[in-house]
């Protein structure tokens, strides 16, 4: 069933996301081929007035801004989407159909984390792609050298002495960005969640609790990374470590995966709990 559920919410957003992808890159390549291959000394006939060379201008000044305005555009719509498919698949009417399936709250809300996440790595993706099409005409080209380069890479890694670090590095980073990423979505639906508890104005509520709990978010981060460095003052730490620089590396990484998932883990139970017990559904 959990698997259904990914799927149908997979579904649901590629569909509202699709054509804002297909847009960002069409409007990417166009004016990438406008920029790179179409200066306005040529698109202006020798002799033209004027007029002619200011309106061509500005088409050009008008592409611009309409490619800065649909990549802006794929981001805001990315966010718009992950808050309306928790609040309309779950705090609203949605809610009550949602409600009666088989499964656990938990799987309700790890269903649609997961998709949120997956989609929000395609939209960074598409965001890359649209920036390198209006950058560089050779940008597709160049995307073909890349297993090439990492297989290179893959080779360089091998042959140092600590090749097996910089694996569990990558690891480790990968970890972070995940558990990053759901504990980021996570933090709107616990915002979401709690604001539904309000009898009035349930989402601007929602905005003052995603403030609330960014702000005690970056409090406490503040607090423990500052705690963490000071401690690596003490004589007894900064000897031990100053053999082992690899070590303070992996420290690092793993503090911030683990400060993460704590955090992840926390919003994870305040959602579940508000809607396993509080729900008020309109």
């Amino acid at each position: 069933m959990f698997g259904k559920l990914i799927k149908y919410e997979w579904i649901a957003m590629i569909r509202a996301m699709l054509p804002v992808y297909v847009a960002t890159l069409a409007v990417a390549l166009i004016n990438g081929i406008t920029i790179n291959n179409m200066p306005l000394d040529t698109l202006v006939p020798p002799g033209a007035s004027e007029f002619v060379e200011g309106l061509v201008a500005f088409i050009q000044v008008l592409l611009a801004l309409l490619y800065i305005a649909v990549l802006v555009g794929l981001f805001v719509m990315t966010f718009i989407v992950i808050v309306q498919r928790f609040y309309k698949g779950l705090l609203k009417d949605e809610g009550y159909l949602m409600f009666t399936l088989p499964v656990k709250t938990f799987q309700l809300t790890m269903s649609k984390a997961i998709v949120s996440s997956i989609i929000t790595c395609i939209s960074m993706v598409v965001g890359i792609f649209a920036i390198g099409l209006l950058a560089s005409g050779d940008f597709i080209m160049s995307l073909t050298e890349i297993p090439a380069l990492l297989r290179e890479l893959f080779r360089d890694i091998i042959n140092t002495e600590v090749a097996g670090h910089i694996f569990l590095y990558i690891l480790e980073c990968i970890v972070c960005m995940i558990v990053l990423l759901i504990g980021s979505i996570y933090t709107l639906y616990a915002a979401m969640a709690l604001g539904q508890l309000s009898r009035n104005h349930k989402v601007a509520m929602s905005v003052v609790w995603y403030i609330i709990i960014s702000i005690a978010q970056s409090v406490v981060g503040w607090v423990i990374s500052m705690g963490f460095f000071l401690s690596l003052l003490s004589p007894e730490i900064t000897t031990a470590l100053s053999g082992h620089p690899v070590a303070l590396i992996h420290m690092i990484l793993i503090g911030v995966a683990i400060f993460d998932a704590i955090l992840m883990i926390v919003f994870i139970v305040i959602t579940d709990i508000v809607l396993d017990r509080k729900l008020n559904l309109e």
